[in-house]
């Protein structure tokens, strides 16, 4: 005697076909819904932007005392450091009496759209090399 089990023929196909229809569905309305929104907003306070700081006398000490207000350290010579921060941290600079000017936005090396590759240097930093690109450049000086 040959059991029946529950969806078996032509009904219980028809219903597996309509559940994989209804999960697709609903596995790629969250996708477009995503894609749809990822247009260019407008800058606000929250962005990180380049600034440059006017100091006398650089020292070991003036940058660890600039980077305590939450800005990062870009650069740094005798006379400027270059901080790339958000607005609130450049007016608590400004409020402790640093000279601040603004330099432009910080360099966007968050897109993919170059090919990096994890562990990868930015299109930006094309003069430093990874470990691949190092022995690319060495076998080519070799071969000439």
């Amino acid at each position: 005697m040959r059991l029946r089990t529950r969806g078996s023929g032509a009904r219980g196909g028809r219903r597996t076909a309509a559940f994989a229809a209804l999960l697709a569905l609903a596995l790629a309305a969250p996708v477009s819904a995503t894609a749809d929104s990822a247009h260019k907003t407008a800058p606000s306070a929250d962005d990180v932007r380049r600034y440059e700081i006017h100091v006398d006398h650089n020292t070991p000490v003036t940058r660890p005392a600039i980077a305590a207000a939450g800005v990062t350290v870009d650069e740094a010579d005798e006379e400027t450091v270059v901080v790339s921060g958000r607005a609130t941290q450049i007016s608590t600079l400004r409020r402790q009496g640093y000279d601040v000017s603004p330099l432009g936005s910080a360099p966007d090396r968050s897109s993919d759209s170059d090919g990096v590759r994890p562990y990868d240097f930015p299109s930006a930093d094309s003069k430093h090399h990874n470990y691949a690109g190092m022995n690319t450049e060495i076998d080519q000086r070799l071969a000439a």
